[in-house]
């Protein structure tokens, strides 16, 4: 997830909803002509649910902000997601009731904790992956 647009401050905008900083997008349209999808800057979004999410919806539950260029004009800042995890949903989009297993948290960083990758090349294993530590 990232920020790159005059007027899109990283600490203000990252790990927001678009509905969260509409209004900031509506003002940048009017004040400097960016587009509210991006265009004239750069912004980058991460869908957490969705009517293809099956398994249910992501939720993150540690993130960081990172900071890539500090210029006082358009700072350039990326979220960086440390944990998240797969909650169940009770409803899809069509309003019909779903049950799925939730999943457990998965540390971006570290080891996979999911029953859902337990049987994958990256799973919690202390094996490397392929091409790693070759």
């Amino acid at each position: 997830v990232k920020v790159a647009a005059l007027g899109l401050d990283p600490h203000r905008h990252l790990g927001k909803t678009l509905q969260q900083v509409e209004p900031a997008l509506r003002r940048l349209n009017v004040e400097f002509g960016s587009h509210i999808c991006g265009e004239g800057g750069e912004f980058e979004s991460l869908t957490l649910n969705a009517p293809v999410f099956r398994h249910g919806r992501i939720v993150l539950d540690q993130t960081e902000i990172h900071i890539h260029s500090p210029d006082p004009i358009t700072p350039v800042g990326l979220l960086r997601v440390l944990k998240y995890h797969v909650e169940a949903k009770d409803e899809d989009f069509t309003g019909e009731s779903r049950r799925t297993a939730p999943a457990e948290v998965i540390d971006v960083i570290g080891t996979v904790t999911s029953p859902l990758l337990s049987n994958s090349k990256h799973s919690n294993t202390s094996e490397p992956l392929e091409g790693e530590g070759e």
